[in-house]
This record gives structure tokens, C-alpha cells and sequence, in this order.
């Protein structure tokens, strides 16, 4: 058993190491070719919105077939992508868009298969240890990526990226072929329809867990748009500092993520369940204080400095706020709906953030950047308060009933 995660941890880290570099660079990519917040903005926006649009069918499979062949076939066929794009590369809007396109379709795959795998090879009570191992082996081994990958992009390019990503697919790939796992065959086949109603019927007894999808749908629409498109453009083209300051950004960030799956493990009887909401609020704060940093920023060490602290403590908050959320939801689900509700949390949970990326986009390239910042975080933040008050408080006592 103990054998079977470390596979399984392995491949999933090694895997995200191409992952983490190309996702930082291929945006970067395209705002340094448009020199536009609203072609940067459009371009994640049309990743999840994409994503959104396959992520039915992605679930559905996922409970169907083996899910540890399905991570295999991703792996390799996202390798042969990345090939190819990496030999017929061209600078192009719409060229890059299809890549990323289809590379992320076949990682939505890999991604759904690998978590509900997770579940059924990790005994219950380990669950929320063992997520935290992986996460804390996939910050460990690409807490560097950002960085480099901004580093070696602006000297060298996008195709040195690509070749790690190649490499990494394999080699993942390679990997999974080890891992002992007994597929139990479905003996009836629901159409996808009937299969999505069924899982529907089974979480109106999950409150608790409608209650975490709409905090998680209130926290991607208000606080997504803020790491991910304003603080680069804050970085690249209000500040005019070069790519490798965002991935410094990101660098700090993953330290925190480090340092809080580190937390976890060190301090395993801390139930973070019950303080999932106070960890909600804390991250808001944590990124209030980084806007306000941005909003009197100097180029000096002082505030290099406290930038990179608040980068490390949101990280380090963010941990604390998402692995207990995860695991209860995993936990509280039956295993036959592991994938399909994988597939509904990202639709709703994810489902306006396409929306709020593009919106975003067009925002800060009329009005102050970090006007902007504390008007999504006020909603944010508004919205917690509105939980509070009417008293949705998640008192999540104990796993085990799980």
C-alpha cells in the first residue's frame, strides 16, 4: 500500500513540474505579444471557459473506466501534444489557444481520474495527510518552476519550457504503469443525463457540502481575477518590471504552500475542518494587504521584502483553507460519484470565472488596477459577512463520520 501512494505521488509531481512552468509562461507569452490586458484576460478566460464546457463528460467517463489507465493515456497523449506543438511552434494567438486548448482537455482527464483514484487507494483516515503529502510534494518539486521558467523563457524562449514538458509527461506516464490498483467494472451504464440526476439526489443530504460550493464559487469569481491577471499586469506593464518579477511572485507564494502542508503533517490533530470559514476570511485580508503593498510600491528591498512575506503567508493560508475543504467533500461523497462530482464542483465553483477573467481584462485597462483589487475583495469579503450573519457556519467536527 505504502508502495502504491508513493507511485502515485511521484507521478503527480513529476507531471506538474511541465504543468506549473508552461502554465506560467504561455500567459506571459501572450500578454508580452499583445501587450493587451484584455487579449491576456480572454485568453484564460477561454481556457476555463473551455474546460467548463468538457468537464461534464470528463466526470462521467472518469466513474466508468479504469481510472489509472486513464491517467496513462492522458499523460502520453499530452507528451505527444506538446511535441508537436514544440516542432511546429509559431507565434500566434489563435496557434497557441488550440494547444492549450487540447493539451488541457486530456490534463482535465488525468486530473479528475487521479483524485478519485486517490481516494480509493488512501484509507480514510489518512486522506487529508496523504493530500497533503501531495500537495506537498507537488509545491516541493515545482516551487522553483514559476521562477525558472521565467527565468530560462526570458533568455532562452518558450521551446526549453516545452521540452521539460514533453519529458515530464513521459516519464509520468512511464511511472503509472506501476501502481496496483483493481478496477471495479460497472455492471449497469447510466446515460450521462440520468447519471448527473443521480448525483444531484445524492448531495440535497450533503447541505454542508452546498454550502462549500457556493463560498468556493463566491471566492473564484471574486478572487481568481487578482493573482491570476491583475497583480502580473500590475508587475509587467504598470510597473514595467520584467516576467521574472512575477515569477518571484509565485515563487513566494509556493513557499507558503510548502510551509503550510508542512503545518499540516507536523500538527495533525488540529482540526482545520472547523476552521475552514476563519481561513476564508484570513485569506482575503492576506491579499488586501498585498494590494495596498502594490498600490505605494518602490522598487527597494523593503518592499521586496514585504511583498514576498505577504506572498508566503497567502500561500501558507491558503493550504489551511482548501485541503480540509477538499477532503470533507471527497470524503462525504460516494465513491460511485467521485468523478462526476468532481466534475459538477468545477462547473459550479469555476462556472463564472471566465466571465470574471475577461471582465477583469477590461476593467484595469480603463481604471486603477488596485481600485479594482479592493472593490473584488469588498464583494468577497460582503459576501462572507452575508454567511455569517445568517448563520452558515461549517461546524465540521469530526472526519470520521466520513
Amino acid at each position: 500500500m505504502k508502495n502504491n501512494i508513493t507511485i502515485f505521488l511521484l507521478c503527480r509531481s513529476v507531471s506538474q513540474i511541465g504543468d506549473d512552468m508552461q502554465d506560467t509562461v504561455i500567459p506571459i507569452l501572450i500578454l508580452e505579444m499583445t501587450k493587451s490586458s484584455k487579449s491576456f484576460a480572454s485568453f484564460i478566460g477561454f481556457q476555463d471557459l473551455f474546460m467548463l464546457l468538457v468537464v461534464i463528460f470528463v466526470g462521467y467517463i472518469t466513474d466508468i473506466y479504469d481510472r489509472r489507465k486513464n491517467m496513462i493515456i492522458c499523460d502520453f497523449i499530452n507528451g505527444s501534444i506538446t511535441l508537436f506543438f514544440l516542432i511546429f511552434f509559431k507565434k500566434n494567438f489563435y496557434y497557441i489557444l488550440i494547444f492549450q486548448l487540447s493539451q488541457m482537455f486530456f490534463s482535465k482527464f488525468f486530473l479528475a481520474s487521479s483524485s478519485s483514484l486517490l481516494v480509493e487507494i488512501v484509507p480514510k483516515d489518512e486522506l487529508l495527510k496523504t493530500t497533503s503529502k501531495l500537495n506537498f510534494y507537488n509545491t516541493s518539486i515545482s516551487t522553483l518552476a514559476p521562477a525558472i521558467a521565467l527565468f530560462i523563457y526570458s533568455r532562452l524562449g518558450i521551446r526549453p519550457i516545452l521540452i521539460i514538458n514533453v519529458l515530464s509527461y513521459f516519464i509520468s506516464g512511464f511511472f503509472e504503469c506501476f501502481i496496483t490498483y483493481e478496477h471495479k467494472k460497472v455492471e449497469k451504464i447510466e446515460n450521462i443525463v440520468t447519471s448527473y440526476f443521480s448525483l444531484f439526489k445524492h448531495l440535497k443530504e450533503k447541505k454542508t457540502v452546498l454550502y462549500l460550493i457556493v463560498l468556493a464559487l463566491a471566492v473564484n469569481t471574486f478572487l481568481n481575477p487578482i493573482p491570476t491577471i491583475i497583480f502580473p499586469y500590475i508587475i509587467n506593464i504598470k510597473l514595467k518590471l520584467s516576467a521574472e518579477y512575477i515569477g518571484y511572485y509565485y515563487l513566494c507564494f509556493s513557499i507558503g504552500l510548502i510551509l503550510g502542508n508542512l503545518f499540516i503533517q507536523k500538527f495533525p490533530k488540529i482540526n482545520l475542518y472547523k476552521y475552514i470559514f476563519l481561513n476564508g476570511i484570513l485569506e482575503i485580508f492576506s491579499l488586501f494587504f498585498t494590494v495596498i503593498l502594490f498600490a505605494f510600491f518602490s522598487n527597494t528591498y523593503f518592499f521586496m521584502s514585504i511583498i514576498a512575506f505577504s506572498s508566503m503567508l497567502g500561500g501558507f493560508i491558503n493550504i489551511l483553507l482548501t485541503t480540509p475543504t477538499f477532503a470533507y467533500m471527497r470524503l462525504s461523497i460516494d465513491k460511485t460519484y467521485l468523478g462526476k462530482f468532481g466534475s459538477f464542483f468545477n462547473i459550479a465553483a469555476l462556472g463564472l470565472t471566465p466571465l470574471a477573467f475577461y471582465i477583469t481584462g477590461i476593467l484595469i485597462a480603463k481604471f486603477n488596477a488596485i481600485t479594482i483589487s479592493i472593490l473584488l475583495l469588498s464583494m468577497l469579503l460582503l459576501i462572507y459577512m452575508i454567511f455569517y450573519i445568517k448563520g452558515i457556519r461549517f461546524k465540521i467536527e469530526s472526519i470520521k463520520d466520513y
